[in-house]
């Protein structure tokens, strides 16, 4: 899989960066936490002294006449350098520690330890944007949170979003348009504006929606951005978060008949392409009730246009370590054909799961 061995070979280069990394002359980093310590403490009762440190007297620097200038190394230097020292390698370890846990099983075939090891394979949580606002009328700051529902979005789709305006002052004037706008601010599309209340008399709330299929949508850019304008009592707060909008490559018509292959659990997905190109497919293997996620899983290959599938394979060791026999339920899949030389940038494709 290219991006997952380049992931890998990237991780190896900084290991060995590290640890070959050259060091002092006698021939690199100290790596002994009491030999550090010790030093360090020597330094630091150097400094006190007001002696020079070890190798300060061979690196004088001699004046006009008879004076030399010593340099002067502060103890909080060489406590702020081991520091580092010691930080780096924590890091190093914390990074060879789970690059081991992932060269434990196939890279298209990775258990899920916890909520943010999942999270680190979705990476799919919808765009936001919180701006502070001080008005000129009153002496406050207010807070403008704007977010859509999703960040992917295509033709036909109803794009919808929030607008969030708290600490305002009671009986406070809001208003707020939008508007679809390419990336230079250009206007696409009107988008409508719906006050949804508040909990409190300082927060004022307001859900944002675009039915796209209104919208003849085909010179679209893939780049566009939700803009919003508050006005607050007479004074306008400009606000945007980006989305992405393209017509679907291709899109997951269903799951195929799973089986156990040697060491793997084979589970067909089925595809109708409509763009030809190498496509990249991700999924999570739920447990029977879809409450708890198992095995992150990926696949990837060329599919021609028209009926074509990919294959997810769930490693026996991943599905042992999660200690879990099934049945299995297959969601958040994710189906995207990768740029090529006819088309310079990735294009999502439509799971609808």
């Amino acid at each position: 899989m290219r991006r997952s061995v380049t992931f890998a070979l990237a991780l190896l280069a900084l290991f060995f960066s590290f640890w070959l990394w050259p060091g002092d002359e006698q021939g690199g980093l100290q790596h002994d936490e009491t030999a550090a310590t010790a030093l360090e403490q020597s330094a630091v009762s150097q400094s006190v002294r007001g002696d020079a440190p070890p190798n300060a007297t061979s690196n004088a620097v001699q004046k006009s006449g008879d004076e030399a200038v010593t340099p002067h190394v502060e103890s909080s230097e060489v406590v702020t350098l081991f520091a580092d020292q010691h930080n780096m390698q924590d890091q190093m370890v914390t990074i060879m520690q789970s690059y081991a846990e992932i060269s434990r099983y196939p890279p298209n075939s990775q258990p899920i330890r916890s909520a943010e090891h999942l999270a680190s394979f979705m990476n799919i949580a919808p765009p936001e944007s919180s701006l502070p606002f001080k008005l000129d009328m009153q002496e406050r700051t207010i807070q403008v949170h704007l977010e859509t529902a999703a960040h992917q979005y295509f033709p036909g789709d109803r794009i919808e979003g929030r607008l969030l305006l708290s600490e305002l002052a009671p009986d406070t004037s809001v208003s707020a348009q939008a508007v679809l706008q390419d990336l230079g601010g250009k206007k696409l599309a009107d988008v409508q504006v719906v006050p949804i209340g508040s909990d409190t008399t300082t927060r004022q709330a307001f859900g944002l929606i675009n039915e796209t299929q209104d919208f003849n949508t085909d010179n679209w850019p893939l780049e566009l951005n939700l803009a919003t304008t508050a006005t607050v009592d007479g004074e306008a707060l400009f606000i945007t978060v980006p989305l992405r909008f393209n017509a679907a490559s291709a899109q997951v018509r269903g799951v195929g008949y799973s089986q156990p292959v040697a060491e793997y659990l084979d589970i067909p997905v089925e595809i109708e392409v409509y763009r030809a190109g190498y496509y990249h497919l991700a999924a999570v293997l739920y447990n029977g009730e879809a409450t708890q996620p198992l095995v992150h899983l990926e696949a990837e290959g060329a599919l021609s246009q028209g009926q074509a599938s990919l294959t997810l394979r769930a490693h026996i060791q991943a599905l042992k370590s999660v200690a879990d026999a099934g049945p299995y339920v297959l969601s958040d899949l994710r189906l995207t054909r990768w740029s090529d030389e006819t088309i310079p940038h990735d294009l999502a494709a439509r799971t609808d799961n």
